[in-house]
């Protein structure tokens, strides 16, 4: 049937070989008013079709050779009209690829925001405005190889994470009987422990993270920054933590504390990682509650640093639940006050002569007394 279809010259034939080009155009049509909003692509689809219906039924009506002169004109008028279509089929291409051609003929950086302004058309002007401000923020702190511009970029990829994947399930759930779960942190410490357990995976031997630290903030866990600090004790990073309860601490219950002393206070941990002078890789020291009070002229605050090489990164929590947190590439933990508290705080250790002790859970317990953070 398509072999007769192509090659009889009846005028039955004919027709309906026009008549399949006119189907074809409106489909063209139809699926450009469909797939596209108002612009370039969907112009440039709507005029093909408009071209192809116009050109099939002039060639058509050429192809009957039709003596009437009512015919002749218009097969003139179908043929000067899918000329003009033609004509500006090409001319609309034309302008189309010449701004498709200079968008990449700019960088991928120039070319962006006039992307994303086209992808965020008609939308919520927050969601261009942010979008540019996070790529910004991208290209300035990934413009050199530091160690601490992959600290940030690290910090604010974890943070992204959740933003990506609950679009992407929002996304889907608008879709017609569509139900899909959105992720958020249970709670501000839980998201910090992920920033913090992913930062402390990115030291290596010879580095170290020193802290001055509350009770509070452990108190939902922080279980995989602990679960990264032993991972880092095993790559021969030094740890040194000072625990100072502050006010907010006062309020923790005895199982609170019971919790951290079982996980920190671990003495295989500190057995079986010893630095060169025979001292624990984990150096783990507690004041009570009394001890800080007495020395707060010398402005104890909680800081933990991440030393790699020369580069540093530190956070300073600024709420117990880690709800609020200043990141800077200064070192803010004043070294004069560590050293004068660390004597006056019970270790997990004592030096004895030449010999190092370690102190057992059960002997720092009875040595802190009852209620010691209160």
């Amino acid at each position: 049937m398509w072999l007769w279809l192509a090659e009889s010259d009846t005028k039955f034939a004919t027709l309906l070989r026009a008549g399949l080009f006119v189907a074809l155009g409106v489909s063209i049509m139809v699926l450009a008013d469909t797939l596209f909003r108002e612009g370039t692509v969907k112009h440039v689809f709507m005029e093909l079709g408009v071209a192809i219906i116009v050109a099939s039924i002039a060639v058509r009506a050429i192809d009957l050779r039709g003596n009437d002169r009512l015919i002749k004109k218009l097969v003139s008028e179908l043929t000067a009209m899918a000329e003009t279509q033609h004509t500006k089929l090409a001319e609309i291409g034309e302008a189309h690829f010449e701004k498709m051609a200079a968008m990449v003929n700019r960088s991928s950086r120039e070319a962006l925001p006039e992307v994303l302004q086209e992808v965020f058309k008609d939308r919520d002007p927050r969601l261009y405005a942010n979008t540019i401000a996070i790529i910004d923020s991208f290209e300035k702190m990934g413009s050199t190889q530091s160690w601490t511009d992959r600290v940030a970029l690290r910090f604010v990829g974890d943070l992204f994470q959740y933003v990506s994947d609950n679009a992407t399930n929002l996304a889907k759930a608008t879709a017609p009987g569509g139900a899909y779960d959105i992720t958020l942190p249970r709670s501000a410490s839980q998201l910090a422990d992920t920033i913090l357990a992913g930062q402390m995976d990115q030291l290596v031997e010879g580095d170290s993270y020193i802290v001055v630290s509350d009770l509070s903030s452990w108190r939902d866990g922080l279980s995989e920054f602990f679960s990264a600090t032993v991972r880092a004790l095993e790559k021969r990073v030094k740890v040194r933590r000072l625990v100072c309860p502050f006010d907010e601490d006062r309020l923790l219950k005895q199982t609170e504390i019971d919790e951290f002393f079982q996980r920190h206070w671990d003495e295989k941990i500190f057995r079986d990682w010893l630095d060169a002078d025979g001292l624990p890789m984990y150096e783990l020291a507690i004041l009570t509650r009394r001890e800080v009070v007495s020395n707060k002229n010398l402005s104890i605050e909680h800081v933990g640093v991440f030393h790699h090489a020369k580069e540093i990164a530190c956070f300073e929590p600024r709420q117990s639940d880690l709800s609020r947190m200043t990141f800077s590439t200064e070192d803010k933990l004043d070294k004069k006050v560590l050293e004068k508290l660390w004597p006056k705080a019970h270790a997990n250790y004592r030096v004895e002569g030449k010999e190092v002790h370690l102190v057992s859970r059960r002997e720092i317990v009875k040595t802190l007394g009852k209620d010691w953070w209160k």
